[in-house]
């Protein structure tokens, strides 16, 4: 009996404690949180969603490497492939030594794209490949240059900037292939 009775003391107290906390706004928490990992809420943002966009192109190219039907594409899914992964790789040690987690798995929208991509065939996979990565890419670049101007976190910002001429010579790459491709289409149409 005075057990249930002390526990039912620890209880009300616990109860009592937890409704006179006031209720932190939204701001609160994000302030608490850039002190704990020591970054701005839209840093942790940009390495989190960073993180998503890696994964996803890393299985695009996945996909690519195995349904392209031009020379060029499949290099180009495999050139992919491995530099992503190598960003990504610096991407995780960063988040970690920050404490900042990322996501390990695909979203539902990127994983409806992507069986959206494998349901297309010939060069009209190839076609619909390169105009994702094109955007994929341009859009990378503009995240990576606007991050690398508004973080205060030194660090960040130096990794953004260096990896920005690689996402430039990526969106590059991308565009080629992508011309390269049509005028192969082309080709084999008027033949």
């Amino acid at each position: 009996m005075k057990k249930l009775a002390f526990t039912g003391l620890l209880l009300a107290a616990f109860l009592t404690y937890s409704c006179e906390q006031p209720e932190r706004t939204e701001e609160e928490t994000a302030q608490e949180t850039t002190e704990a990992t020591g970054l701005a809420e839209e840093d942790r943002d940009f390495l989190q969603e960073t993180a998503k966009e890696k994964m996803f192109n890393i299985e695009l190219a996945r996909l690519a490497q195995e349904r392209a039907v031009t020379e060029e594409v499949r290099e180009y899914a495999n050139n992919v492939q491995t530099e992503h992964q190598n960003i990504h790789q610096e991407l995780a040690q960063f988040a970690e030594q920050r404490n900042v987690f990322l996501p390990d798995s695909l979203d539902e929208d990127q994983r409806e794209d992507l069986n959206e991509l494998a349901q297309e065939e010939g060069f009209d996979f190839d076609e619909e490949f390169m105009d994702r990565m094109v955007e994929r890419n341009r859009d990378a670049v503009d995240r990576f240059e606007d991050r690398a101007e508004n973080t205060e976190d030194e660090q960040l910002r130096q990794w953004a900037q260096n990896t920005v001429p690689a996402l430039r010579t990526q969106v590059e790459t991308a565009e080629n292939v992508e011309e390269a491709v049509e005028r192969q289409r082309e080709a084999q149409q008027e033949s």
